[in-house]
């Protein structure tokens, strides 16, 4: 609950954007400050966050986070908290926003905006542009001026798409199966195998990959990778036959001893060399992009890719069928 609610000259601490039409609110605590911007959404920063992104260190960080909160304001209804985790993990994503990427978000916003089919949508660069993940004015105009160039989004308004400041837009269907295609080339889904925990946490990944929107999703999906290959360890590691094993280290880092001793096992042979080799550089690539701290769109399609591949590998090399 927020008291003190202030309407008047007010600069969202992100965007910097200053103007009457910002709201904030102070916490109950006082240790937190909500805002209300036309940019950024609505969002609330800690008192820590607040001050980091006064630093020129934390400056590069300020459009992703920007993007992230406008993002949780429009597809989930959300209100989210700017703390220090939050400044500290975007600052590390900016490397891994594709141009696709930045194409794919402008038309999904515009999906989102339109009401019915061949309805238009009403545009404002100066406030719509964090839609592009880490962008400004001039990044938003130059991906809707190729949008409308390409035929997947029509400029409504008279004349060509200038330099105004606010127009109408409509997404075409050209446009709406770009989305789609998008979204179904985005990953393909790991065959089943004979062990249910594997499939449960690899549909877990495979969802979360899918649906993912944001950082959250992501680090997700890495989790559910992550914890698949747990499951596959003991699911394939029998003492009986690999022998007595002593844990000497993480549940994941023990499941990764695990798999590379039964690859070893069922891959074994001078004619099977390059099998052992490709399950080898596997399970390395699944262990780096599982374990990343930061995990955004690229390294958590990755690090699915090679997941999938470590457990299809092993269910081929078991010789059973899902």
């Amino acid at each position: 609950m927020m008291n003190q609610s202030t309407k008047g000259i007010h600069t969202c601490p992100i965007c910097r954007y200053d103007g009457n039409d910002i709201y904030s609110d102070t916490g109950e605590s006082g240790d937190s400050v909500a805002f209300d911007c036309p940019r950024c959404g609505k969002y609330n920063i800690t008192g820590t966050a607040n001050t980091m992104v006064q630093y020129e260190k934390w400056q590069k960080s300020l459009p992703f986070l920007s993007s992230w909160t406008r993002e949780r304001n429009e597809y989930y209804g959300e209100v989210p908290t700017v703390d220090s985790y939050r400044i500290k993990l975007e600052s590390n994503l900016h490397r891994q926003i594709s141009e696709e990427d930045s194409i794919v978000r402008v038309l999904k916003y515009i999906n989102h905006k339109t009401k019915s089919p061949g309805k238009t949508v009403l545009i404002v660069d100066h406030y719509d542009f964090p839609i592009v993940n880490g962008g400004d004015e001039d990044a938003f105009r130059y991906y809707m001026k190729y949008l409308v160039r390409v035929g997947y989004v029509t400029y409504c308004d008279d004349g060509e798409l200038g330099d105004a400041w606010a127009y109408c837009v409509r997404l075409e269907i050209d446009g709406r199966d770009k989305l789609r295609e998008f979204k179904s080339s985005a990953v393909v889904k790991c065959a089943r195998t004979p062990w249910d925990s594997v499939n449960q946490a690899l549909d877990a990944a495979h969802t979360n990959l899918h649906l993912g929107e944001s950082t959250s999703y992501f680090q997700n999906c890495a989790h559910s990778c992550r914890e698949s290959l747990v499951k596959l360890a003991g699911e394939i590691y029998d003492e009986s036959k690999h022998g007595a094993f002593q844990p000497d280290k993480s549940s994941y880092s023990n499941a990764l001893t695990k798999i590379e001793l039964v690859v070893g096992e069922l891959l074994v042979g001078g004619k099977k060399k390059e099998e052992r080799s490709m399950a080898k550089a596997a399970i390395s690539l699944a262990n780096k992009f599982a374990h990343a701290e930061v995990v955004g769109r690229t390294q958590a399609l990755n690090c699915y890719s090679s997941v999938k591949a470590v457990v299809e590998i092993v269910n081929n090399s078991f010789g059973r069928k899902p």
